[in-house]
């Protein structure tokens, strides 16, 4: 089956329960789904990183984001109150440094490995909290926000390759990604402006004007750098996808890595508005 066909019909398939989800779900249950998702998405980060020797390491990483998302999205379901869950990111170091401490290979490797398991738990599970606390925000209308981060994040990629094909000459960091060009990014940028504005019309109608022209702006900048981000990882440690979970897709960060990104903005946008 031709790969961009199986793209389309992963797509198919997952965007009914990705929507029942965010509309649906309670905040409480999609917190849990967000902590289950930094845990993959900290594993996956694992796979990209951590020597072939080391790659145990994956499931320490995967346990450390879940355990940040669980501690950062507590918060509102706790009357304010600080998580209890919050000590343990403050263990992330330690324990990544005893897990790798008395493993069998060399020494600046296991050091090496235990600094991509902290950078890899904040990564994941920092990223994941800001979308569970989207959702969390406002019970009438944290769904409405996650609706317009996922629109965003989708029609920026789908129209940064469309202009990148059709128009794109220049490129634009060509030591990540050789396929990216400035005509892809401003074209990303103004779909991400387009996106906000349909949402506008349709979910969010006390956005003002003035909103829409400062967060369009910043999510089309932002979910591109969340693209390269994994882009500059993936290209470092010369791996071409971060797993193989989504047919046509690659890993679940392959899908999310500019939405994950995307999603501090919409979050700090929120708390400032």
């Amino acid at each position: 089956m031709p790969n961009l066909l199986l793209r389309i019909l992963s797509a198919l398939v997952l965007l009914p329960p990705v929507l029942a989800l965010i509309v649906w779900a309670p905040a409480l249950a999609f917190a849990g789904v967000a902590v289950l998702l930094a845990g993959l998405s900290g594993y996956e980060f694992g796979s990209i990183t951590l020597p072939v020797l080391l790659r145990s390491g994956r499931w320490l990483i995967a346990v450390l984001a879940a355990a940040c998302c669980a501690a950062a999205s507590a918060g509102p379901f706790l009357d304010g109150g600080a998580s209890p869950l919050l000590p343990a990111i403050l263990l992330l170091a330690p324990s990544s440094l005893l897990f790798y401490m008395f493993h069998p290979t060399e020494q600046r490797q296991s050091i090496q490995a235990a600094a991509f398991t902290v950078a890899g738990a904040l990564y994941a599970g920092g990223l994941w909290a800001f979308v569970s606390l989207i959702r969390s925000a406002d019970a009438a209308e944290g769904w409405r926000w996650l609706l317009l981060l996922l629109a965003a994040a989708v029609l920026t990629d789908t129209c940064a390759y469309a202009a990148g094909r059709l128009l794109g000459r220049r490129k634009l960091a060509p030591r990540i990604s050789p396929k990216k060009t400035w005509a892809g990014a401003v074209g990303g940028a103004l779909a991400a402006v387009g996106s906000v504005t349909l949402v506008r019309a349709t979910l969010l109608p006390d956005l003002s004007w003035k909103e829409v022209a400062a967060l369009g702006p910043l999510l089309g900048v932002f979910l591109q750098l969340g693209d390269l981000s994994e882009s500059f990882l993936k290209r470092g440690f010369a791996v071409k996808d971060s797993g193989n979970l989504i047919p046509g897709h690659g890993g679940l960060l392959d899908r999310v890595d500019a939405l994950l990104l995307g999603a501090p903005v919409v979050y700090l946008f929120l708390l400032w508005r």
